[in-house]
């Protein structure tokens, strides 16, 4: 059965710990598999980059609005939460140093005890990457030495000695590891070849977006992701999950073109579901429903969707959360 997440409102208008906490905590009372966070960390006043998923390249969410780093609020979550994991749909490796980046990571799972799902890209905004004083030219060979650190990093006891062009470290201990000594999960973004190539490399998850994820083309690419990974020695076959934006609403929505022609899949709980019947008979495991609205508006839409038939898991009616 496929598993179903949620992004908290950490980014917006009206950000902060009560609406967060409401949200995450709904989802996990609900049954909801895991609650997300998305990563920026400062965004132009005017932007010269394209975002690749909206049809006229503009990013969505203005500048002014705030946003909450992905780690100190994954880091709450996971002390205001029982069961559920906790994403970040995509953490944008270049933009920590990587011994950083370890440090984050294995305290979020200590803390959440091995709830932390990691969602891994490239990065699209040059501009971030400028006021972070990071290559934005080198950002996919930095990815690659960073992740190729983790796995390191988390396979290794005692002192680490890693050399990479970009990445170098020199007998040095990194402490804690992730919980109870459990392998990372690494879910990539992306649908180019070197996403591709690093899914099978590195991932246990393949993280597409609606946009382009026509049932052919995702077929063909499991397919070459899955030839990669064994070519890499890796066993067994990739995992799927979807990134899919979602607004429901009262009447149904008719839309001349194909579901994975939209940017926003637009309709009634019903309608929605719909859409998630077909990609999980194509094999995705897991969808990340992304949609906005105050809190009420939030806990609302889960209700609704678990109401027409969404199958999250059974849990207790009440839970006690701290």
């Amino acid at each position: 059965m496929a598993e179903f997440g949620i992004m908290v409102p950490h980014f917006g208008q009206n950000v902060g710990a009560e609406s967060i906490r409401d949200v995450a905590q709904a989802a996990d009372d609900l049954g909801f598999a895991s609650i997300w966070t998305a990563d920026h960390v400062a965004l132009p006043a005017t932007f010269r980059s394209r975002y690749p998923f909206t049809d006229d390249g503009r990013f969505p969410i203005p500048g002014t609005w705030s946003f909450l780093d992905i780690f100190p609020t994954l880091g709450y979550l996971a002390g205001v939460t029982n069961r559920v994991k906790l994403g970040v749909g995509v953490c944008i490796v270049p933009y920590r140093n990587a011994v950083m980046l370890a440090k984050l990571i294995a305290s979020v799972d200590q803390l959440s005890e091995g709830r932390f799902i990691f969602g891994a890209g490239v990065g699209w905004l040059e501009e971030e990457f400028d006021a972070l004083g990071v290559s934005f030219a080198d950002r996919g060979k930095l990815t690659d030495e960073t992740l190729r650190f983790l796995d390191y990093a988390y396979g290794t006891s005692g002192p680490l000695t890693f050399e990479g062009d970009l990445v170098k470290v020199n007998d040095m201990l990194i402490e804690p590891g992730l919980y109870a000594g459990r392998a990372p999960d690494v879910w990539v973004g992306g649908v180019s070849k070197p996403a591709l190539r690093r899914t099978a490399q590195f991932g246990s998850t393949w993280f597409p977006h609606l946009t382009g994820a026509a049932p052919d083309l995702m077929q063909a690419r499991v397919t070459h992701i899955n030839d990669l990974r064994a070519k890499y020695g890796r066993d067994g076959g990739t995992a799927i999950a979807l990134f899919l934006p979602i607004e429901v609403t009262e009447a149904p929505v008719n839309e001349s073109n194909q579901v994975w022609e939209r940017r926003v899949l637009r309709g009634t709980a019903s309608q929605i579901m719909e859409t998630v019947d077909l990609y999980t008979g194509l094999g995705v495991a897991h969808f990340k429903l992304v949609f906005g609205g105050k809190p009420d508006k939030r806990i609302d839409t889960m209700k609704r969707l678990v109401e027409a038939g969404l199958p999250v898991s059974s849990v207790a009616p009440e839970l006690t959360h701290p």
